[in-house]
């Protein structure tokens, strides 16, 4: 039997489910990324992603999520490599500020399979969340992160402990992780509201929501308003099913491969101000005591999700 190497079997992976999918896949798009970024694809914790958001067109995406301790920055690799879109400034100072100003511990990055590197995420130290006031600070960013300084205020979402910059869309995402209670069905729509951004007519994905174990907003220096507001929550494959029936979900949950240990995902709905859609990730590599210690260590009500074999 031909010995694979663990990219080659990486790269196998991602075509498999692209080609499951009916997902646009480019070998040319994909390896170049995989190779300059092999430490992180195969020292740390992977996911794919789909989402709805296109509506019958499948995408797919991979990711690293983040070694556990000082790690190197995906932006310099990315550049050594030729692997960024061209610079407007704006994202490459937005990324130079949040790595020379904030205490990053943790970095991570996103991939689509026809565009490349897409997301850069820096995760910061044990207990250094940092206040919305200090990111909004920065002089590079949005400046919809100041403006809605009073709505973070309001829900109690005070400090940011994760955030992304797009290198493509060009926008930021901040991510917070409320104490258990902040978040209930009747604050997710009034949040919603103040934003004017979607309400779920369905009460299960508002309830759902509020169930989530972190909430993310996006920015974009194109505007002066939120532009989205995501809610993720863990979901153990054998209970998958009910939020998997969008056929783009339910191909993806069958056919999205896992390495040999617990099995999970995690399903997102992602509210905007024309509507709402899913996302769905495999956490096809879990790496126990990495991204999810540091977690634990940073967010004081923070609980690994409880895995089991499925």
């Amino acid at each position: 039997m031909k010995f694979m190497s663990p990219i080659e079997r990486l790269y196998r992976d991602i075509e498999h489910l692209a080609d499951a999918m009916g997902a646009a896949c480019e070998r040319d798009a994909v390896l170049p990324c995989l190779s300059a970024f092999s430490d992180g694809f195969t020292g740390t914790g992977l996911a794919f992603r789909t989402t709805t958001k296109a509506g019958g067109t499948p995408d797919l995406s991979y990711r690293y999520t983040g070694f556990g301790g000082p790690s190197p920055d995906p932006y310099a690799i990315a550049l050594r490599h030729g692997l960024l879109p061209e610079p407007d400034g704006l994202v490459d100072t937005a990324h130079r500020e949040i790595a020379t100003s904030l205490p990053v511990d943790i970095w991570g990055a996103d991939f689509g399979t026809t565009t490349g590197i897409e997301k850069i995420y820096a995760t910061f130290g044990v207990g250094e969340a940092q206040p919305v006031s200090r990111i909004a600070a920065l002089p590079s960013m949005p400046i919809a992160i100041d403006a809605e300084a009073a709505f973070f205020a309001r829900y109690g979402l005070g400090d940011v402990g994760l955030t992304a910059v797009d290198v493509r869309n060009r926008t930021v995402n901040l991510y917070f992780h409320p104490a258990p209670g902040t978040l209930t069905p009747e604050i997710v729509s009034r949040m919603l509201a103040d934003l004017d951004l979607a309400i779920p007519a369905d009460e299960e994905v508002v309830r759902r929501c509020a169930d989530a174990f972190s909430v993310y907003f996006t920015f974009s220096w194109a505007s002066p308003r939120i532009e989205r507001v995501c809610f993720p929550l863990f979901v153990r494959a054998d209970e998958l099913a009910p939020l998997s029936q969008n056929p783009i979900l339910t191909s993806f949950a069958e056919h999205a491969p896992f390495e040999p240990g617990p099995r999970y995902f995690v399903h997102a709905a992602a509210m905007t101000p024309v509507g709402y859609y899913f996302k769905l990730e495999n956490i096809y590599r879990y790496y126990a005591g990495e991204f999810w210690d540091s977690m634990a260590k940073a967010v004081p009500h923070w609980r690994e999700p409880a895995l089991k074999d499925s």
